[in-house]
């Protein structure tokens, strides 16, 4: 087993990057959403976030890996996401019915009512 640091892949051939690697890992104490994290997850890729992350609030046992931000807790997430055995179409199911659209919009909908006009102007 190797770990490698491909750093930046700006062009499309980060999908295919992105559905050959057994983890993506993207260390970080300030990520807002991260949708580097929902790609790799979309073609099946497990990810190891940091907490404080907003996928931290996903973390499993089995695809969605979470540490400390200190060497030691993202090595040991590393190396647990080795002996889990789920499949990358469960992986992909599980993005589809949490993040398409259609799932999304009616959350969007009950977080953010929309108001008639004349309510609005008696605010």
């Amino acid at each position: 087993d190797e770990e490698s640091f491909k750093g930046p892949i700006r062009d499309d051939s980060k999908w295919q990057w992105m559905a050959d690697a057994d983890l993506f890992c993207l260390p970080s104490s300030s990520e807002n959403f991260g949708y580097a994290y929902l790609e790799s997850l979309a073609v099946g890729t497990s990810i190891l976030t940091t907490r404080g992350t907003p996928w931290a609030q996903h973390a499993r046992e089995d695809f969605i890996f979470c540490a400390d931000t200190d060497v030691e807790s993202i090595a040991h997430e590393i190396a647990r996401s080795r002996s889990v055995t789920i499949s990358r179409r469960e992986v992909i199911e599980w993005v589809g019915d949490n993040y398409l659209w259609e799932r999304l919009v009616p959350s969007y909908c009950e977080l953010y009512p929309v108001f008639p006009e004349h309510e609005q102007a008696k605010g």
